[in-house]
């Protein structure tokens, strides 16, 4: 006698019910592997998609950075030209003032030789006036013997003020 089964709303008998419940668990494990397969073929594709996403944020942070160094570069390119350009006029106005003040030394060795000069005047002046003057309007012949020094501290306190 042949056992009949009811499979799937069809009456099947025990070998084609056998063919059919290998073939069922065949499918059954092979839709467990492609649920797995999918579940992994998901992970991979979030997993992707997150790197994905990860490359276009440290892209963007990566251009920030650059941007940012470009304008810093930008920024101490224009002080360090400030900088240049204020050391030249630095170095124009030390120029300037080493000029103004050799012109100045000038001047001071200029105006020492005229007041040498001057000063020889003087001595000769009052050296002449003594010679010419009678001995009598001088109790002391002290212009006479004196140092060009001692004549001119002499007649510098006296008569140079």
């Amino acid at each position: 006698m042949v056992k009949i089964r009811k499979v799937r709303g069809l009456i099947l008998n025990k070998e084609v019910y056998n063919i059919v419940a290998g073939y069922e668990s065949k499918f059954r494990k092979e839709e467990a592997k492609s649920k797995k397969l999918f579940k992994d073929l998901m992970a991979i594709g979030l997993e992707k998609a997150q790197l994905e996403s990860d490359k276009r944020g440290l892209q963007f942070k990566l251009d920030l950075v650059v941007a940012k160094e470009a304008d810093t570069k930008a920024k101490y390119e224009i002080e360090l030209t400030a900088l240049k350009k204020s050391s030249n006029n630095l170095e124009a106005m030390v120029a300037e003032k080493e000029k103004q003040l050799t012109e100045a030394k000038e001047e001071v060795d200029r105006v020492k030789a005229e007041c040498a000069d001057v000063e020889a005047r003087v001595v000769l002046a009052y050296k002449e006036d003594f010679e010419n003057t009678p001995e009598y309007m001088y109790p002391t012949n002290h212009f006479m013997t004196a140092s060009r020094e001692q004549l001119v501290e002499r007649i510098g306190k006296t008569h140079l003020e």
